[in-house]
């Protein structure tokens, strides 16, 4: 008997637990010594209470860990959440960006006890090679926004005839007309 217990407790505990994960990340700019991102991410599972950013810096690499803590595992909640992140220009190759997890475990409401964090989703940005892309119509409506290496062109297929603005890493280079 004590077995099956067991097994059911487990399972329990594993369903409970919040499923997150990385659902892009977007550049939005850059300043003299730095380029921003904004992390979006969504949480199906219980609620979070708190996102701290830490920054580990290796030697032509960045690990960025966003930590989130889970108060409420029993309850549902589903959240798309933003982060925004700041990586050193002209210094690494590429930014490891992952998403930390730690669950309640006991303790009591005043005083609760939280497992140790634990990745749940993780995805690399390649600094080196890294180039956006934005589309703009002419009432200033962002259409397309594009993290591009070497791509030979884009497609645009899907817009319509008019008078578009292009930018490259967030400066304006020109207007394109598509007919």
């Amino acid at each position: 008997m004590k077995k099956y217990i067991i097994l059911v407790i487990l399972f329990f505990s594993t369903i409970v637990q919040a499923q997150i994960q990385i659902d892009s990340i977007q550049f939005i700019g850059t300043t003299a010594d730095s380029l921003e991102f904004i992390v979006h991410y969504s949480k199906l599972g219980g609620c979070l209470v708190e996102d701290t950013v830490e920054y580990e810096e290796g030697e032509s690499n960045i690990e960025v860990n966003i930590f989130s803590t889970d108060v409420a595992p029993l309850a549902t909640c589903y959240r798309r959440i933003q982060t925004i992140i700041k990586i050193k220009k002209d210094i690494y190759q590429k930014a490891i960006v992952s998403i930390m997890m730690r669950y309640p475990i006991g303790g009591t409401e005043e005083n609760p006890e939280y497992s140790i964090y634990q990745i749940r989703d993780s995805k690399e940005i390649d600094l080196l090679n890294f180039t956006s892309l934005e589309i703009y119509d002419i009432q200033g409506s962002l259409l397309l926004s594009k993290n591009i290496t070497s791509e030979k062109g884009i497609d645009v297929s899907f817009l319509p005839s008019g008078l578009y603005a292009v930018l490259i890493d967030r400066k304006y280079i020109g207007n394109i007309i598509k007919k």
